[in-house]
């Protein structure tokens, strides 16, 4: 006994509350649930609650994103074809149009399969495709090196894919397009169009064949760029097949539903291999990072990111559709953002349809819906552990929230007075730049990571802050002064992402990774108002009394003084 008495003198405090959390959790595991399995049933309700809640703000972000021009947006979950947000129902099933460049990752798919190219295959493109009836320029730059197959999409190369085209014949890219979905019905309306999909004809008598030879080359050339009338689909059908082309092959047919009343059901399966859709993934990665959606900045987002824009005419008429289609992941770190998507990791499928335009310009409006996405999951996720703490009564010392976003949850634009110049930039490395102004002279790790702190929650909590202006803060101390260098959180992360003339240390560079996505909370799991600037004017406060009288455990251990201003 006495042994026993001195064993439990020495335990440290960390033991002891060790010790509690595990007694409070064998107490939980032991209490009898009154109506079957609490947790199981708290998780399904908030879940739906989640969704219902998130899928709300992509109906806002989708409309504000239209605003009422002539097109449609689709907004689904790629893992089960539920539809989670759609602007004007009668655009996306009840007109079947042709799709045009966004057809050229399924004609990588036939080419692939026939054994015509593979993911080591270079094609020199002279910048434009002449036929015998049409000729068509390419809009990417001259004198590229030759391409693969997964550079050919992300720069959507005319010449590339109608060359393919020929080569692959009369049957070939329908055969691989039909199981995807297309030319049937989806069952998403009893009005829907099912669209058309046919081979180039060939005519009956040989000497027709003969003659009709060429020109069956130019249709097989316009089919595999979906510039021909022989392939339409409409933008529910193409947004399904993209997902099922990513997912696995899982088709699932979509459906108008919300979380709590939805029941994924898979229609077929369409066996895609590993190799062929590794080719395709890169391809709808560098569209997005350095290809033909480049201009629409989705690569600044803090999700995974890939697309693919088209451009077509109407069946009838001389003005241009711009379509783009973007499927989403979360990024387990802002490290990982550009990393490839595996099939199951593919959350969210976006299709943009806007009449009398362009493909880029039509990524574009898919930004805000792929942003509301990024920072509505992020609210989401620090607030549930909170809401269970609440559900069960228990407190915060037994299981405390989470102080973390899952990603860094928005873009700033920083307007650099100086050069006159503004950037938009990851949050993490507007984070990055604003530590190198505010913490130059600061050596100690944890004195910068407190920092970093802070200037995250004021960036978060007061994004927009020069919103008339065209960007979110300016570079001096009105906002928080901010430094252009390098290297970024990020380093060789996306081209458009480096930031120059200029270096951070390791240490501060450290101190942003090891903090990303920690914000200070309230006791409403609401962003704090946290003010600093680079002079003290006679005020010092610990970081971890900005909550006033309730700190959370995980700040307790943050003990360096900051200068701290008040708005």
């Amino acid at each position: 006994m006495t042994r026993l008495i001195e064993y439990f003198d020495r335990l440290t405090r960390p033991h002891a509350l060790l010790l509690a959390s595990m007694c409070a959790a064998v107490l939980l595991l032991n209490v009898p649930a009154p109506r079957g399995d609490f947790f199981a049933n708290w998780s399904d309700q908030n879940s739906n609650r989640n969704d219902a809640e998130v899928d709300a703000a992509l109906q806002q972000a989708a409309d504000a994103a239209l605003a009422g021009r002539d097109g449609t947006i689709i907004v689904m979950d790629a893992q089960t074809g539920r539809v989670r947000a759609l602007v004007n129902p009668e655009g996306a099933y009840a007109q079947a149009l042709m799709p045009g460049s966004a057809i050229k990752p399924f004609t990588t798919l036939a080419a692939l399969r026939a054994g015509l190219i593979d993911e080591n295959s270079r094609t020199a493109c002279p910048g434009r495709f002449t036929g015998l009836s049409f000729s068509l320029p390419c809009v990417h730059a001259d004198h590229l090196p030759p391409f693969s197959p997964s550079e050919a999409i992300a720069y959507s190369c005319n010449y590339y894919f109608a060359t393919l085209g020929q080569r692959l014949g009369r049957d070939q890219l329908i055969e691989t397009l039909r199981p995807f979905g297309f030319s049937q019905a989806t069952g998403v309306a009893g009005s829907e169009q099912i669209g058309t999909l046919r081979p180039c004809e060939t005519g009956n008598g040989a000497r027709l064949r003969q003659k009709n030879a060429s020109l069956r080359g130019d249709c097989d050339a316009r089919e595999a760029i979906g510039e021909s009338d022989h392939i339409q689909m409409t933008p529910i059908q193409l947004l399904t097949a993209y997902s099922a082309l990513v997912n696995g092959g899982r088709v699932f047919p979509p459906r108008l539903a919300s979380a709590s009343s939805f029941q994924a059901h898979e229609r077929t399966r369409v066996e895609v291999a590993p190799q062929d859709r590794a080719v395709i993934i890169e391809g709808l990665s560098g569209a997005v990072r350095y290809g033909t959606a480049k201009t629409a900045g989705l690569n600044s987002l803090p999700l995974r990111i890939i697309g693919k824009t088209g451009t077509s005419l109407p069946a009838k008429g001389f003005r241009a559709n711009g379509w783009f289609v973007g499927l989403a992941g979360l990024p387990s770190s802002a490290a990982d953002r550009n990393g490839p998507l595996g099939p199951g990791e593919i959350d969210l499928a976006v299709l943009v349809l806007l009449a009398d335009s362009h493909g880029s310009e039509a990524a574009a409006l898919a930004k805000p819906i792929f942003e509301t996405f990024a920072n509505e999951i992020s609210h989401r996720d620090t607030a549930t552990q909170s809401n269970l703490n609440s559900e069960t009564g228990l407190d915060d010392q037994a299981f405390p929230a989470s102080p973390r976003l899952p990603v860094s949850a928005s873009t700033i634009r920083v307007h650099l007075v100086t050069e006159n110049v503004t950037q938009e930039l990851p949050l993490e490395d507007y984070v990055l730049g604003v530590m190198r102004a505010e913490g130059s002279m600061e050596t100690e790790p944890e004195a910068l990571k407190a920092l970093a702190i802070v200037i995250r929650t004021f960036a978060l909590k007061n994004r927009g802050r020069h919103a008339k202006d065209g960007y979110d803060f300016c570079s001096t101390t009105h906002c928080q002064r901010f430094s252009i260098g390098s290297p970024t959180v990020r380093e060789g992360r996306g081209d458009n992402q480096a930031l120059s003339d200029g270096r951070a240390s390791e240490t501060m560079l450290a101190a942003v990774r090891a903090t990303e996505g920690q914000v200070l909370l309230d006791d409403r799991s609401q962003l704090v108002d946290s003010y600093f600037g680079a002079s003290c004017g006679g005020k010092t406060a610990n970081i971890g009394t900005l909550w006033g009288t309730s700190p959370r455990p995980y700040l307790r251990g943050v003990r360096d003084e900051y200068c701290l201003s008040g708005p």
